[in-house]
């Protein structure tokens, strides 16, 4: 891709920056259309040095060192917006740690940073860790357009916004629930929404959205916090419904003999990573990084479907 809009430089992207620099010659004019080209600048790496951080609490405190806080790259996660997110948890401990007052710690079921901070401390890293939207159990209900919601209350709590600001978006809130409400109780409402939405029409969808609810001034957050809350609506539904069978087995033992190799549904990187980390229990196999949920569903018919010859045999 060009570097810049009147650039005669070109940045060939996909390929490795860290070779010595006649080895990235030789490659970049091996590359159909290069053959001559010149470099003007050659790629580097960049290295650093980084704790375990399992080393760490969900604070981001060092276990080992009282009030010695880490975020970023220190602890073993690659880019700007995992360093961000950690900075900013990190930020807000360590002025509360000063203080003595009550730490934050944000649950996987309540935000990314969740995710991530849980995902370092608990798992650990053995390559440097990027925050996928795929690792969060709950990530239909973690969207950008109910963020200042879920964040809300903790945002006033520990001093990062005024009452004013907090008073708010919690009045915001509770204007928007009572407008979902209405459009949930509003069958025929619902009923054009619902064909809008599988018809992949969501100007459609989100006209009957707002002309169905009360007259009222709402804000474009509100609206697209009602209009995600309805399209996401069967989806999280079913979720929730995954979410609870595996609760109600997070206590499931795995047998110590049972085999993930040729497990079919099971990718060769799941095979190998559940037989590295040799869960004792469900639990402990869906925090494992990569494993999905439908992984966990299989794991679970699977350990049943293993139990139900014993169990005919103790008859």
């Amino acid at each position: 891709e060009p570097q810049h809009l009147n650039s005669i430089d070109m940045y060939p992207n996909g390929i490795s920056t860290s070779l010595p620099e006649n080895v990235q010659g030789e490659y970049v004019k091996s590359i159909k259309g290069f053959e001559n080209a010149k470099i003007t600048q050659y790629g580097y790496a960049i290295e650093y040095d980084f704790i375990m951080p399992n080393q760490l609490k969900h604070t981001l405190e060092t276990k080992n060192i009282s009030g010695l806080f880490l975020a970023g790259q220190i602890n073993g996660t690659t880019g700007y917006e995992e360093a961000a997110g950690q900075g900013l948890i990190a930020g807000i401990n360590a002025s509360c740690h000063a203080l003595e007052k009550e730490q934050l710690v944000l649950e996987r079921e309540e935000s990314y940073i969740g995710v991530m901070i849980d995902d370092l401390v608990t798992l650990g890293v053995d390559e440097p860790y990027r925050m996928f939207t795929s690792r969060a159990e709950r990530r239909l209900r973690l969207r950008q357009d109910n963020a200042f919601y879920r964040m809300n209350e903790y945002a006033y709590k520990f001093g990062l916004i005024e009452q004013s600001k907090y008073t708010k978006i919690k009045s915001e809130y509770e204007t928007a629930k009572l407008h979902l409400n209405l459009i949930l109780n509003n069958s025929s409402a619902i009923h054009k929404i619902s064909n809008a939405i599988s018809n992949d029409s969501q100007i459609k969808a989100k006209e009957y959205i707002f002309n169905s609810a009360i007259k009222h001034s709402l804000t474009d957050f509100q609206k697209d916090f009602i209009f995600g809350e309805i399209l996401y609506a069967p989806y999280i539904k079913r979720d929730e419904e995954k979410i609870k069978k595996m609760k109600d087995f997070r206590g499931l033992k795995i047998p110590e003999t049972f085999e993930y190799k040729n497990t079919p549904g099971l990718s060769i990187e799941m095979q190998q990573k559940l037989q590295k980390h040799r869960p004792a229990n469900i639990a402990q196999a869906s925090l494992i990084q990569g494993i999905t949920p439908a992984a966990i569903s299989l794991l679970i018919f699977k350990i049943k479907q293993s139990e139900k010859p014993i169990r005919e045999n103790q008859k």
